[in-house]
């Protein structure tokens, strides 16, 4: 697909999760099946305090529990929604802010001990979740961890979902786990906890999450 193509693919994307923060907001702020392995990073950021990116941080939801875990977090929370940002705000009112696409995080001109990014990665193309990579390595301090999710699956598979309601569709794509690993090598990311989880989809379709945390190997 052109890069036409794929940038309509975004704008439906983003537009879509703009109008659904209020609802997502509901759903997912005290979810907890996910809480093992907000613990797995908290644990593994060893510097005190330790300054954190959140990219794609939705409402908050991630960034609460793991305030919750380590108050001496210094967070910097971004998202592509304005609305999303706006509920952020909201619910950790303590946090820098940045509106911001996922796909231009080369624009950050900072160091961080931590980088968070739950289930973003099924939202960017092949192509750009290269460059992601890429742009996350030069983020980090020595050692730091990074925190991620996606969803397994062929990725000629990738295309638009609708929502339960039928009012709502984002392209979605999917990703194998090898491909995710031969990426963290080109970067020489260490692995510290892998986890999958099973959900099931609107249409009753079983499918696998993956979920990293990954430490930057130090350069000394």
């Amino acid at each position: 697909m052109d890069e036409g193509g794929k940038d309509k693919e975004y704008s439906i994307t983003i537009a879509m999760w703009d109008r659904v923060a209020q609802q997502y907001e509901e759903i997912f702020m005290d979810l907890d099946m996910y809480n093992a392995s907000y613990d797995v990073f908290c644990n593994a950021v060893k510097v005190s305090p330790a300054k954190i990116l959140e990219i794609g941080c939705g409402p908050g939801n991630i960034a609460r529990y793991m305030l919750s875990k380590r108050p001496d977090f210094k967070l910097n929370l971004s998202d592509v929604s304005p609305n999303m940002l706006q509920l952020a705000r909201k619910n950790i009112p303590d946090a820098a802010f940045i509106l911001l696409d996922a796909r231009n995080i080369y624009q950050l001109n900072e160091k961080f001990d931590g980088i968070v990014c739950g289930f973003c990665i099924p939202y960017l193309s092949m192509k750009d979740v290269q460059r992601f990579f890429s742009d996350i390595n030069r983020l980090f301090n020595d050692e730091g961890i990074f925190y991620f999710s996606l969803i397994e699956g062929d990725h000629s598979r990738s295309g638009f979902e609708s929502s339960s309601d039928g009012k709502n569709k984002s392209f979605v794509y999917y990703y194998d786990e090898k491909f995710i690993r031969n990426e963290l090598d080109k970067y020489q990311f260490g692995i510290l906890d892998f986890q999958k989880i099973k959900y099931t989809k609107v249409n009753s379709e079983e499918m696998q999450q993956l979920i990293f945390t990954v430490k930057k190997k130090s350069v000394h």
